[in-house]
């Protein structure tokens, strides 16, 4: 079962943070000469960013969902890697016409998040202008609708959450 989505609204009036962290080993041989070895196959990325709720009730809705699944791994959005449908995508389609996916992390095999209709699935094809859906659409999406890579994470420390008045 896939994990669930943390879907929450960006405030893309604050700060969207995306750090990257490379693990190594450095060792400096008898001439003074450093080496790094790298420990870790791939780099550790880590987002951060600030999240607009409409009322309390969304708000709280977001808070319980973090402390119930924040530790065994959520479904997060790349917000900013997405790509756009650049036909309409009646509901019950599998194939998706995108705008260019080469620079975008889709890959076969890798969770996507369809918006407007809000719904994840899985790529089973991909090609330069074309993502083929495991499941069917549930909701029709318009042409200009967006589609996120899915990446899966974990909560690095202690959840800080404040209401904006404060």
């Amino acid at each position: 079962m896939p994990p669930p989505i943390f879907d929450a609204p960006v405030a893309w009036n604050e700060k969207y943070i995306e750090r990257r962290s490379y693990y190594t080993a450095i060792a400096t041989s008898l001439a003074g000469i450093e080496h790094r070895a790298r420990l870790r196959a791939r780099s550790r990325v880590s987002i951060e960013y600030t999240a607009h709720f409409d009322g309390d009730d969304q708000f709280k809705q977001y808070h319980n969902f973090l402390y119930d699944y924040g530790n065994y791994g959520i479904a997060l959005p790349l917000w900013t890697e997405y790509i756009t449908l650049t036909s309409d995508a009646p509901a019950g389609t599998t194939t998706l016409y995108t705008s260019d996916t080469s620079s975008r992390p889709f890959k076969v095999g890798s969770s996507v998040l369809v918006q407007p209709s809000n719904s994840a699935h899985q790529a089973v094809a991909v090609s330069a202008n074309t993502i083929t859906l495991d499941t069917p659409l549930p909701l029709a999406c318009p042409q200009g609708g967006r589609i996120y890579p899915l990446a899966t994470g974990y909560l690095r420390k202690e959840l800080q959450v404040r209401l904006a008045d404060e």
